[in-house]
């Protein structure tokens, strides 16, 4: 065996393993190549079919003992690689169409040793120049430049036996395969190599898709964790902005309790203090609520930043599962202490200090409330109106002459002094824990979003796992 023919076979096993990891059935081909290379040379007798074709081959066949001779039509020998020698046979009233004159031109340039056999020259009658004019006229320009041989087959044995001949001398030894060998496998590994030029194309754009994604990554983590900063900053806000209205609240409360002791009282004193009363609640139900109520913003805008991510992932066609995001809660047991601590403030005995303090800038005269079921306490209600207005007009001068206010600095005091270190406690502990929360759960989210961009570079690999195999073939066909 020629060390040629024993690299060919050599690369089969190879081919084979790789064709089967590929999942493309090429074992029948494969089989039949190592056939070929294991038996005696194959001459391949091409024409079309008639009876000189089929005489010379049986000739053939029976002077080449350690040969195999085979006949085929022009299409197809085309398709069969497996033979290492060609004997054409032309008949002379058609001689060497544009077909054949390819079959030989392909046999030349893959080194396989070709001859041409004219026949049928009885079709030309018994004129030796009619045969020498097909002779100079279309075989010789087509067949000297391309250094082919050829006989006139006049069916005769002695020209047979000269045919055969020439066919022996020709024929490289038996165990001895190649090109055809080395040719046929190409042919083999050409084909199957063609059936993934889609899917390689298909995979060039995953991974073009792929890396784009990875891109994205750093860019969704880093969001991931802006989302929990801006989020604290929100909540710190948040209760300092609740903090800060309930004090406004009070404020503007000491000076509408100034124009009710300016207008005597007339009014219900509730009116005025209900304000702080309803500041003081939602103080106590925004620091109550603000924990879960951010914990689902940032869950919501964590979950839009997983959703962005997967609708990159999406073109990459693959199937992977969405990773939960999820805020969960957070709560402390120092957050639920110092919520209970803020909801045992009592602020009545605020409230009513407050409304002495109100009722201290009333008229001396009017500093008890009055029995409005005596009628001798007003004489008119037409004259009570109008000394009310003229109250009312002297507050206002001496608010805008003098913007001071005492009763501004006492409910602020006393709120202060009641309810001002429990806020600030509660408010200390909601903050850690939208702190600790937040970054809990970015992490969470960062970690999420690796680990699907992980599972989506699996997919993507799984699905094109046949690429290491396409890999080794091509190498096989570089080396084959």
């Amino acid at each position: 065996m020629s060390p040629a023919t024993a690299r060919t076979l050599d690369l089969l096993d190879a081919v084979g393993e790789a064709t089967g990891r590929l999942g493309v059935d090429a074992g029948a081909e494969l089989a039949a190549l190592r056939d070929f290379l294991a038996g005696p040379p194959v001459v391949a007798v091409v024409g079309l079919p008639h009876q000189e074709r089929g005489s010379l081959a049986a000739a053939l066949a029976g002077a080449l003992t350690a040969a195999t001779v085979r006949e085929y039509d022009p299409a197809a020998h085309a398709a069969n690689p497996l033979w290492d020698m060609l004997v054409l046979v032309t008949p002379a009233d058609r001689a060497l169409s544009g077909v054949e004159e390819a079959l030989v031109r392909a046999a030349v340039e893959q080194r396989r040793p070709a001859l041409v056999v004219l026949s049928r020259v009885h079709v030309l009658g018994a004129d030796p120049a009619a045969v020498a004019e097909v002779e100079r006229f279309r075989l010789r320009p087509a067949l000297g430049i391309l250094g082919v041989h050829w006989h006139v087959d006049d069916a005769g044995a002695e020209t047979r036996a000269a045919v055969a001949a020439d066919v022996a001398s020709r024929l490289r030894p038996s165990s001895d395969h190649s090109p055809a060998g080395k040719l046929a496998l190409r042919a083999i590994l050409d084909r199957v190599l063609a059936q993934f030029d889609d899917l390689r194309a298909a995979r060039e754009r995953a991974i073009a898709l792929l890396s784009t994604v990875e891109k994205q990554l750093p860019a969704s983590v880093a969001h991931v964790y802006e989302l929990a900063r801006l989020n604290r900053l929100a909540v710190a806000d948040r209760l300092r902005a609740g903090e800060d209205g309930l004090y406004d609240v009070a404020v503007a409360a000491a000076d509408a309790a100034l124009d009710w002791a300016t207008a005597e009282g007339i009014a219900p004193w509730a009116d005025v203090e209900r304000p702080v009363r309803q500041a003081w609640q939602r103080l106590v139900d925004q620091t109550r609520e603000v924990l879960p109520e951010h914990a689902e913003l940032l869950r919501d805008g964590l979950a839009r930043t997983r959703d962005n991510l997967l609708e990159a992932i999406s073109h990459l066609d693959v199937e992977v599962s969405a990773p939960a995001i999820t805020a969960g809660s957070w709560e402390t047991p120092a957050t639920r202490e110092a919520l209970g601590l803020l909801l045992d403030v009592d602020i009545e005995p605020v409230l009513r200090r407050f409304e002495r303090q109100a009722r201290g800038q009333l008229p001396k005269d009017k500093r008890k409330e009055p029995d409005h079921d005596d009628p001798g306490v007003a004489a008119s209600a037409v004259d009570r109106a109008a000394e009310v207005g003229k109250r009312i007009e002297e507050g206002v001068r001496r608010r805008t002459s003098s913007p001071y206010n005492p009763l501004r600095i006492g409910v602020h005091t006393d709120l202060r002094a009641v309810a001002g270190q429990r806020i600030a406690e509660a408010h200390e502990a909601m903050r850690e824990a939208a702190a600790a929360g937040g970054d809990t759960a970015a992490d969470d989210a960062a970690k999420g979003l690796r680990d699907l961009v992980g599972k989506a570079s699996d997919a993507v690999n799984q699905r094109h796992s046949w690429h290491g195999a396409y890999g080794d073939l091509r190498a096989l066909r570089a080396q084959s």
